[in-house]
């Protein structure tokens, strides 16, 4: 049973990800259909069973398209989005009480001063993210 269960999750991916990967535009956007670039659907597999929801799954350069949505110019765009985005700012590990970031420069002089900057569903407010966000949902939660 579980081999089949597998199995199905594995064509359940692979469908999704060559769906993801033929609608992706290049550029930028292509980073929607990044995952199958993480690793291979056997990897997918084992992640989705033993790390997703559990622990932290990392491999060298694999995350490389995405680079371009990660960077200062979409943190500007995100932290300056007319809806604002849910921002907190903390320090090892704990809330600080500071004005909330409205820039990537905001962000810059927190991180001098060792305050770290998460932002809550950043999708909301990136339409580059919302799709990475989207390839995400579509191999783990097919």
């Amino acid at each position: 049973m579980i081999r089949e269960a597998r199995h199905e999750l594995h064509y359940v991916g692979i469908s999704a990800l060559r769906t993801l990967a033929t609608r992706a535009p290049r550029g930028t956007e292509r980073a929607a259909a990044m995952i199958p670039e993480w690793c291979t659907p056997s990897e997918r597999i084992e992640f989705l069973k033993s790390s997703f929801g559990r622990q932290p799954y990392a491999q060298p350069a694999a995350a490389r398209s995405s680079v371009s949505l990660l960077g200062w110019t979409t943190l500007d765009r995100v932290l300056s989005a007319p809806n604002q985005p849910d921002v907190l700012t903390v320090r090892e590990g704990r809330l600080v009480d500071v004005a909330s970031p409205r820039s990537a420069d905001d962000v810059r002089a927190l991180m001098a001063e060792g305050i770290s900057t998460v932002i809550r569903a950043s999708e909301r407010h990136d339409e580059g993210l919302r799709r990475l966000a989207d390839s995400f949902k579509a191999v783990c939660h097919p």
